[in-house]
Parts: C-alpha cells; structure tokens; sequence
C-alpha cells in the first residue's frame, strides 16, 4: 500500500496523488483488482489528471483498458468518492472561522466572561449563524454540494399526496413560540421555481395548517426588498431548511456546460450546509425527495443510489 493512498487514512487529497499511489489505491479494492496497476502506471494516470477528467471518470477507464463495466463502476465509485472527500476538506477549512469563534464563546462561558449564563440553545444558534459570512455566489463545486446534501436521510414526497410528508417535516422541524412568521420562521421551503413552485407552495400552506411558519419566497418576501438579499435574511432566520429536490431540479445541477455561480437553488444549499457545519445541529437541513408524476403514475424519486456513486447528479444512461 502507497504512503498516504488510501482514501481513508489521512487527509491527502487525490489531486496529490502519485501513478503509484492511484495504481496502490485501486488495487486496495481486492485482487481482481490488483492487474490494473500496471496498467495505471503505464497511462500515467495521477491524481491530478483524475481530478481533471472527474467528469468522464468512466471514459478514461473504458480508454485504458478495463474493459469490465463492474470493475469500472467500483473504479469510479473509489475516485468519485476520494475527490468527494476532498472537495468536502475544503468546505470544512472555509467554516474553521466560524467554528473557532464558537469556541471562544465556549471558553468564555467556562471561564464566566461576557456570556450570559440564562443564554438558551435558540439565542445560541442564533448568534452563530449571525457569525455566517453567506455567499450570494455559488463558489462550491455543485457536486460537491450534492454529495454532503445526499449524506443525509431525505423525507419522500408525491405531489399527488403531500399528507405524509408533511407529518414527517412536522415532526422534524416543530414549532417554536419565538417564530412569528413575520421576521423568524420555523423552517425555509427551498425550491426550484421551474419544477417545483405547486409543490412548495401547497406545502407551504398544508405547513400553515399545522401551525409550522415556513419562509417561502412567494409569500414572505418584504416589498420593495431586494429578492436576493430577501431569500437569504429568510434563511438565515429559519430554525430548519427544508429542501425540495427532484430529478427535473437536478436537471440543472448536471450540465456541466453552464455557469452556476448565479443559480439561487445552489445558493442556498451552500448557505444552508454552511450554518448546518456551524451550528452543529443534526436536522437543521431536511432534504425532501419529490417524485414525478405523468399521467397518474409517480415515478419515485431514485436520484440517489446508494448502491452506486451518490449522488447520480451525472447524465443518467438509459
């Protein structure tokens, strides 16, 4: 096994990592894997090429010559993973501020200076999302965003039938006296408008009937506000972030072609598992899967397999 090879043992990113290490790497997988070491060295395939075609991770393989679809899924999986995990690194070193500053506030109160001992979890929480410098440009890698948003357990929803999952997100989110609706909300409904809008909006008000105060742009943007500056003071001052994924809104998130710096859907999901790592509070983000249905027929949503990559925000092979 190559120094600093395994995906698990330490922090070296991939995009470091030598032919030798990537060949050690692979062969880690089992013994029928072990042949294709040679084969690595051979391509000069690194860790920075890999990176660089992490897109068509499949292809290169199929080009070198591992000609079997299985060992190239498990190929694909192992690297898709490590760069994953490394892109997620990098995520975590831009929150180190913000974590450090919660200390600070931790060892104040051990040594009785400036905090206030009557401080409950809410005004906590409060005062560390305060803390959160929020992007209005999306500057993570998308799937990056995809891959730690589909680490966690999602809430199934049929848009003919929402009863269920609102009971779920009931349960999840709760309600607190202090969110009035007007200026704090029990949870922000996160959505793309071309594929989600009826879905949002009619959980927005099934929500309202269980006495949840959701922030859903539609309804709680201020007038004369400015709309993004909007969106973002309604998520900052949500208890919960509720998002509304679909295959149709990941539709976007896979074309690699085009510019998602701007996109408000990926905005948000930055901001959001920014002041999840933050707070540290376990379902703050509550992903919702929402299925599609055509004439009848729900077609659940199976994006994610955990069985292979996650997420498959990739073009799905037919």
């Amino acid at each position: 096994m190559g120094a600093g090879a395994s995906v698990e043992s330490g922090p070296k990113s991939i995009e470091t990592m030598t032919t030798e290490e990537i060949a050690d790497l692979v062969s880690e997988i089992g013994s029928s894997y072990e042949k294709y070491s040679s084969i690595i060295i051979a391509s000069e395939i690194d860790g920075s090429y890999l990176v660089s075609m992490v897109e068509k991770i499949d292809e290169v393989l199929d080009e070198i010559g591992i000609t079997s679809k299985v060992h190239r899924s498990k190929i694909s999986k192992l690297i898709l993973t490590a760069y994953a995990k490394s892109q997620s690194s990098e995520e975590e070193e831009e929150v180190v501020e913000e974590v450090e500053e919660e200390e600070v506030v931790e060892e104040a109160e051990e040594e009785g200076e400036g905090v206030d001992d009557d401080i409950d979890l809410d005004e906590r929480e409060v005062e560390l999302k305060n803390k959160a410098e929020i992007e209005d440009l999306v500057t993570t890698d998308p799937r990056t965003l995809m891959t730690n948003i589909f680490k966690i357990q999602g809430i199934k929803l049929d848009p003919t039938d929402v009863d269920p999952a609102v009971a779920k997100i009931v349960q999840a989110v709760g309600h607190a006296d202090e969110c009035d609706g007007e200026e704090t909300y029990d949870c922000f409904i996160n959505y793309r408008v071309a594929s989600e809008a009826n879905t949002a909006m009619t959980l927005y008000l099934e929500l309202k009937t269980q006495g949840i105060n959701a922030f859903l742009d539609k309804k709680c943007l201020k007038d004369g506000e400015d709309w993004k500056q909007g969106f973002l003071r309604g998520l900052r001052n949500s208890r919960h972030f509720v998002a509304l994924i679909s295959s149709d809104a990941l539709s976007q998130v896979r074309n690699f072609e085009v510019d998602h710096s701007h996109d408000n859907v990926l905005i948000e999901y930055q901001a959001a598992l920014k002041i999840k790592g933050i707070i540290k509070k376990a379902n703050y983000f509550v992903p919702v899967h929402v299925g599609k249905v055509t004439n009848n027929t729900l077609t659940k949503f199976v994006d994610f397999n955990p069985n292979l990559y996650s997420p498959c925000i990739g073009p799905v092979e037919e």
